[in-house]
């Protein structure tokens, strides 16, 4: 790992201002997300500043630089083009600094694929970015682990009901600010061990598994299992027959047969209880999901009375008072919140650009088949209950980064083969 920094720092010296500003964002974030209450009346956090900043940088470098787009990018091109004339036509008719630093925020995402486009041009800036992120993790993750062993900073109580666990959110606004780092490097330290970088013996590797465990329970988070479980999966199926794939079918089997029940009892059916007790009949299939399907049912329904074209095209265009709770994070789902921010038609798009990205996995070796592959894992899944695109904190640094990667000629990424 020691030489793993060594080279990072040396290439982190060299890089141009366009890419040198991105990776201290990166490295300062885990600091400026401390400061998100930091904010009253006429007056911005530093959180907020960092977002504006940034979202203008990124529009002036995509003006600057031009960059040949693949075709599937084009699904992203048009379901962009609704997602910001939505935007645009609810700000023009409910203009105010709130709404606009909404629209900023959830446009943020759309903008920082297409910058990283033209500034990620070879594996080099990838994995630049990667150890940057990695680098940046050690103050969060060292508060997340202080919680774990010490006493947690701010306790927040989970229903009884979901097993009444303390969730960690240390000196952050959510817990995505942890989950970000706890799950993005657990991606990256394994992506670097398939490439021979980061040599882990079986037992380091059941360290950086049992400590990405540790943070995961910490956390108490549903979605966050799930995502976890399917990266684990993927390196035991993507990457079958490497020897870190072995590593891991030994430790998760010997870890299974000695305390697989205890934890599936003490901690898993607790904490989706509902969701087992909506399955077996024994409660309210509402109560599931922490009530979201409630909330989709409600907006739903004010979406069926709304016109054909916002339908298919998106609420920003209707003009109802309910288009900015519709647009926004409060939908708990990227899937229901692009449904109704991009309508019909913007949706289909935004899901066909990750099949695309699905497909375009042929012909990858094992290592970057495997980052691509756990990187839209993560926005997928967690697109299902929450907004990897858009409130995922640090965590779209990486998935943004690697599909931007993905998007490079092959040649470029592997030379002559």
């Amino acid at each position: 790992m020691k030489a793993l920094i060594n080279a990072w720092y040396r290439w982190f010296k060299k890089q141009p201002w366009s890419l040198k500003w991105f990776l201290w964002l990166i490295l300062l974030m885990p600091f400026i997300a401390t400061f998100y209450d930091l904010k009253g009346e006429g007056r911005l956090s530093p959180l907020q500043i960092a977002g504006a900043l940034s979202f203008f940088v990124f529009l002036k470098y995509i003006i600057q630089v031009r960059v040949r787009l693949k075709p599937y990018e084009r699904l992203l091109v048009i379901f962009g083009f609704l997602l910001v004339a939505n935007h645009a036509y609810f700000l023009i008719d409910n203009f105010s600094i709130g709404n606009l630093g909404y629209v900023l925020r959830n446009l943020h995402p759309l903008l920082l694929y297409f910058y990283l486009r033209r500034v990620i041009r070879s594996r080099e800036e990838l994995e630049g970015v990667l150890m940057t992120f990695v680098v940046a993790s050690i103050f969060p993750y060292s508060i997340l682990i202080y919680e774990i062993i010490f006493d947690p900073i701010k306790e927040v109580y989970i229903q009884e009901s979901r097993g009444g666990f303390t969730r960690l959110n240390g000196f952050y606004a959510d817990i995505f600010s942890y989950i970000a780092y706890v799950i993005g490097n657990f991606v990256i330290l394994i992506y670097f061990s398939l490439k021979s970088k980061l040599k882990l013996s079986l037992l380091g590797a059941g360290a950086v598994l049992f400590i990405t465990l540790l943070g995961i329970q910490g956390l108490s988070h549903q979605a966050s299992w799930g995502v976890f479980l399917a990266i684990v999966l993927s390196i035991l199926l993507v990457s079958r027959n490497t020897r870190l794939a072995k590593q891991f079918s030994i430790i998760v089997g010997i870890g299974f047969l000695l305390g697989g029940g205890f934890f599936l009892n003490k901690f898993i059916v607790p904490l989706f209880s509902k969701e087992i007790g909506a399955y077996t009949g024994e409660s309210n299939k509402e109560k599931a999901l922490n009530g979201r399907i409630v909330r989709w049912q409600h907006y739903f329904e004010i979406w069926e009375e709304m016109p054909a074209y916002s339908k298919v095209f998106g609420v920003g265009l209707s003009g109802s008072k309910y288009t900015r709770s519709m647009m926004s994070g409060g939908m708990h789902s990227d899937y229901v919140r692009f449904m109704f921010a991009t309508g019909i038609f913007g949706i289909i798009c935004y899901l066909l650009f990750y099949a695309s990205l699905m497909r375009a996995l042929n012909g990858f070796r094992k290592p970057e088949k495997y980052l691509f592959f756990s990187t839209i894992v993560i926005m997928m899944l967690y697109g299902l209950t929450a907004n990897p695109f858009g409130s995922s904190g640090a965590l779209i640094y990486l998935t943004l980064s690697a599909f931007a990667f993905c998007a490079l000629d092959k040649k470029t990424i592997y030379g002559k083969y």
